[in-house]
């Protein structure tokens, strides 16, 4: 009996255990637009939204420059991992139309 008991307290805290230790802080960015727009007041709340949800000492970082045409291009370049946008110019991006003269092929719409 006390083996079994012994076991089940092991495996109860190795379960316990492997979760804490897999998950490393992360570092996300995320593309609005100036400061002051509803776009980066919306970027802030997300980030208060994001950060409760990750790992201990992660950031979330709210990048106030780049807009509706500009964000695709901080995503495809690395310089955000999200970026709120239009539907429209999201399209535009992958297809290389319009506003981008080519495609921007690591968006996920």
């Amino acid at each position: 009996m006390k083996t079994r008991v012994s076991l089940i307290l092991g495996l109860f805290f190795l379960l316990w255990a492997i979760p804490s230790i897999a998950m490393e802080s992360v570092k996300i960015r995320l593309g609005t637009f100036r400061l002051g727009s509803s776009w980066y007041i919306y970027g802030a709340l997300m980030s208060d939204m994001l950060r409760a949800g990750l790992p201990k000492d992660s950031t979330v970082d709210v990048l106030p420059h780049a807009g509706g045409v500009g964000n695709p291009k901080l995503v495809q370049s690395g310089e955000a991992e999200l970026a709120l946008g239009f539907n429209v110019t999201a399209k535009w991006a992958m297809e290389g139309k319009m506003a981008y003269d080519k495609k921007l092929p690591n968006l996920i719409v």
